[in-house]
């Protein structure tokens, strides 16, 4: 999971290696003013054979700058609702933690929590490029 600000907004995000496609929540895709691709809804597979149909249409949105400065082009689907709200980790505990593990004059931003809410955004397979990448292992 992942914080992102979209048109203002902070949204939570949540990357998913089992999933060959993006998925936008439509209230936000709309909102934010990202550009239809298609207005067709589609069945979407899901685990265990089953399907779900897509309520909104397929939208184009770009993320970025990256830490190179770089922006990616996603096609997401739209969806009324991608997930129920995870729960809301405190991640103060952490940032004392890795404040401490931290080579000298190092310092990282943490936010003071994640979760809590829906995931408005699913990002697949397709921009592995944009996954979390390991920087540090804590010694808890």
């Amino acid at each position: 999971m992942q914080q992102l600000k979209i048109a203002g907004e902070t949204i939570l995000a949540f990357y998913d290696t089992g999933s060959n496609a993006h998925i936008v929540e439509g209230e936000l895709a709309e909102r934010a003013g990202f550009p239809v691709i298609d207005n067709s809804c589609i069945k979407i597979g899901v685990m265990g054979g089953g399907g779900v149909w897509s309520d909104y249409g397929l939208y184009s949105c770009y993320l970025g700058p990256d830490v190179k400065n770089r922006y990616h082009e996603l096609e997401c689907q739209g969806l009324s609702r991608i997930t129920s709200a995870f729960p809301e980790i405190d991640l103060r505990p952490l940032a004392k933690e890795v404040a401490t593990a931290l080579p000298q004059g190092r310092k990282e931003v943490l936010p003071p929590h994640v979760g809590g809410e829906r995931v408005k955004l699913l990002l697949g397979i397709r921009s592995i490029a944009l996954g979390p990448t390991l920087l540090y292992t804590l010694p808890s």
